[in-house]
């Protein structure tokens, strides 16, 4: 793999398996997922917390 790959697929498969284990605490769950939402770039993390409406 180039060294300028995130491997994407990789994460993603990382993702699913923090998401699904019930072995992993929550906190740690939510901590990776940010974690790797800073890596990956969408920034989907700030929104935690935040109320949105409704598309009308």
């Amino acid at each position: 793999m180039p060294a300028d790959d995130l491997g994407v697929p990789a994460v993603l498969d990382t993702l699913v398996t923090v998401a699904t284990r019930a072995d992993v605490p929550a906190g740690a769950e939510f901590e990776t997922l940010a974690f790797l939402d800073r890596v990956l770039g969408p920034d989907s993390a700030r929104e935690v917390g935040h109320q949105h409406r409704a598309a009308t």
